[in-house]
C-alpha cells in the first residue's frame, strides 16, 4: 500500500477480498513464489534470521543488489489466490512498474501451484518467477561488465523451484528444495555480461520430543556457468557456496521457550553468500553465527 511514495509497515500489509472464488490482495507483500517455496521454518523462524538459507536458495553468488534475489517482497503487487480445489491451490502475482519508461519496465509476475492438505503428511509445490528489466546480472557485477546504464539492453531473469516435504508420526518433518535460477540480457556490448544460470538444494529437518524442538538444515548454490556478448572468456570459478546450521529449543509452555542456533556459510573464493543482518563479506569469506536466548509470545 502507498504511503507517501513509500509503503505502511516493512512486512506484509494489504487490502483484499475473500470469497468462493478465492482472495483477492493488493499492497507490499511477498512473493508467490517466497511463499510456496521454503515453508519449513528453523525453530519458530523463516525469513530475516542468520539461520534462513534464502540466501542460498533464491539468490546468485556475486555482487549485493538485491536485484538479483528472488526471496521478494514487493510493493504495489496484486495477488490472486485460488479456493481450495480439494487439496490443490494456486496462486497468482503481479507487481508493475510505476517509473517505466520506453526503454525500461521493471515488472514481475509470480505463479505457483501446490498440493497439500492439513490432514495429508504430503506437501508439495512447484513455483516460478519472472523479473523483466530487473538487470540483476549487470547490477552485481563488477562496472565494467554491466549493461545497466545501457538504455538499449534488456533482461529477463527467472526462478523455477520444487519443495516437498513429508511429516512423519506428526513429530518429524522433512523438506527439500531445488531451485533452477537464470539471468539473462540482450542488447549488450561485447565483453559485458550476457547470462549466468545456476541452481540451488536445500534440506530441512525439524523433531519434536515432547517439550524438545530440534532443527537441522543444509543448503547448497552450485557455481553455475556464464556468458559475455561477444563470446569473451566467462568464468564462474570459486561461485559455490554452502551452508549448514543446527538448534535446539525448549519449551516452557505454549508462549515461553528457551534456544540455541548455530549457522555457517562457507563461501567459494569468489562467491558472497551471506546472512549478515548489517553489511556484506568480502569475496570469499565464510560466516559464522551463534546464538542463545529466550523467547516469549504476547
Amino acid at each position: 500500500i502507498d504511503v507517501g511514495g513509500g509503503t505502511f509497515g516493512t512486512r506484509d500489509t494489504f487490502v483484499g477480498l475473500r470469497g468462493g472464488f478465492g482472495s483477492v490482495k493488493l499492497g507490499n507483500m511477498d512473493t508467490v513464489y517466497k511463499n510456496y517455496g521454503d515453508t519449513l521454518s528453523f525453530l519458530g523462524v523463516s525469513s530475516g534470521n542468520f539461520v534462513s538459507n534464502s540466501g542460498l536458495l533464491s539468490k546468485l553468488g556475486f555482487g549485493t543488489s538485491s536485484s538479483g534475489s528472488f526471496h521478494l517482497r514487493r510493493a504495489n503487487s496484486v495477488v490472486y489466490d485460488s479456493p481450495a480445489l480439494g487439496d490443490v491451490e494456486f496462486s497468482i502475482g503481479y507487481s508493475p512498474d510505476e517509473a517505466k519508461t520506453t526503454n525500461r519496465n521493471a515488472t514481475l509476475v509470480s505463479t505457483g501451484i501446490r498440493y497439500g492438505g492439513k490432514k495429508s503428511p504430503f506437501f508439495v509445490a512447484a513455483a516460478y518467477e519472472v523479473h523483466n528489466d530487473f538487470f540483476g546480472g549487470s547490477r552485481n557485477s563488477p562496472a565494467a561488465l554491466s549493461n545497466f546504464a545501457n538504455l538499449s539492453a534488456r533482461s529477463k531473469d527467472t526462478a523455477l523451484r520444487f519443495t516437498g516435504s513429508y511429516t512423519l508420526l506428526q513429530r518429524t518433518t522433512v523438506e527439500v528444495n531445488y531451485a533452477i535460477m537464470e539471468y539473462n540480457e540482450t542488447g549488450g556490448l561485447a565483453g559485458r555480461f550476457n547470462s549466468y544460470k545456476h541452481n540451488a538444494l536445500s534440506v530441512g529437518l525439524l523433531h519434536t520430543m515432547g517439550p524438545w524442538e530440534f532443527s537441522g538444515a543444509f543448503a547448497q548454490a552450485s557455481k553455475g556457468n556464464c556468458s559475455l556478448f561477444g563470446g569473451a572468456v566467462c568464468t564462474t570459478d570459486g561461485l559455490k557456496g554452502t551452508q549448514a546450521s543446527v538448534g535446539a529449543r525448549y519449551n516452557f509452555s505454549k508462549r515461553t521457550s528457551m534456544f540455541a542456533m548455530y549457522s555457517k556459510i562457507y563461501n567459494g573464493f569468489a562467491a558472497r553468500y551471506s546472512n549478515l543482518a548489517n553489511g556484506d563479506p568480502a569475496s570469499g569469506a565464510d560466516t559464522t553465527h551463534a546464538a542463545v536466548g529466550i523467547q516469549h509470545s504476547f
